[in-house]
């Protein structure tokens, strides 16, 4: 996904397969979530929370932003 200054901003998608089927152009109710700052990037883990929205066809998006250990110290 693109940012504002054109940089390739990776994300991980995770839903529920036997429910919901993901395209990118499709509309889905969506939890996004990120962080990056300090060298800590965003752990990819589900809590309980996570996983009741996906039972209900939610698609959960992970943003790794500049500032995030995802891509090196250099992002």
């Amino acid at each position: 996904m693109p940012s504002t200054y054109g940089v390739e901003v990776p994300v991980s998608v995770i839903w529920n397969h036997t429910l919901t089927e993901f395209t990118p152009h499709k509309p889905n109710n969506v939890k996004l979530t990120g962080y990056g700052a300090y060298g800590h990037g965003y752990p990819l883990n589900l809590d309980t929370h996570d996983v009741c929205l996906l039972d209900r066809g939610c698609v959960k998006v992970i943003a790794h932003v500049r500032g995030g250990d995802e891509l090196g110290q250099n992002w």
